[in-house]
């Protein structure tokens, strides 16, 4: 069986989001409204402070204050509902668009000629195919999910820092900056590796047993 050539994080990306449009679209809306509502909750969490603190300092009425404070809790308790709901959904939708795409490799799997499924190097491919779209498919998702909050979150605190010293956001963008390259050299060291890690884990629960 001719090997293919292995694939960049852009092209497994690419080719989850089409197999997500093509097997459960809701996916799309569901994680819209998840990267939504955190953002959302984040605000709400930025506001409540300063907020609360300005009434006492007003010396508002005790009903206003406690309304202010009931507003508050009210909508974070309807956000974390609403977050709750969103991932348990996405989480359904997300493992019948896995299930599809496991389906797909088997169906290959079962076209391929007789030789070639007694082939260990075939049989070996096809049980990393199907325990690596099992790991990926909910890891990418989860990531671009909590990237797309992070950096709406990192856009709106800096909107507000601008207008205190300008240099404040300057500093937040370069750490980030920083961050994201430092962690994407440990995560490629790591992919690199993980056959290694593989063989040890496989060695370690061989011993333990």
């Amino acid at each position: 069986m001719k090997e293919k050539p292995k694939y960049n994080m852009w092209q497994t990306t690419g080719f989850l989001f089409r197999s997500t449009w093509k097997y459960g679209k809701a996916v799309f809306p569901l994680s819209l409204t998840y990267v939504s509502m955190h953002i959302l909750r984040r605000l709400l969490e930025l506001f409540i402070a300063p907020t609360i603190v300005g009434q006492l300092e007003n010396r508002v009425p005790l009903s206003s204050l406690i309304g202010t404070i009931l507003g508050f809790t009210v909508s974070l308790l309807v956000i974390a509902w609403v977050c709750s709901f969103s991932k348990r959904e996405t989480y359904t939708e997300e493992s019948l668009v896995n299930l599809k795409i496991v389906d797909a490799i088997n169906q290959k799997a079962c076209t391929i000629s007789y030789p070639e499924t007694q082939d260990p190097k075939t049989i070996k491919l096809l049980e990393n195919a199907i325990s690596a779209t099992k790991s990926a498919f909910d890891l990418i998702w989860n990531n671009v999910r909590e990237t797309v909050v992070s950096l709406a979150s990192i856009v709106i605190y800096c909107i507000f820092l601008v207008q205190l010293e300008w240099w404040i956001p300057v500093i937040i963008v370069v750490a980030a900056v920083v961050g994201f390259y430092f962690n994407r050299h440990l995560n490629k060291w790591d992919y690199q590796h993980r056959e290694e890690r593989a063989a040890c884990y496989t060695r370690m629960n061989y011993i333990v047993r």
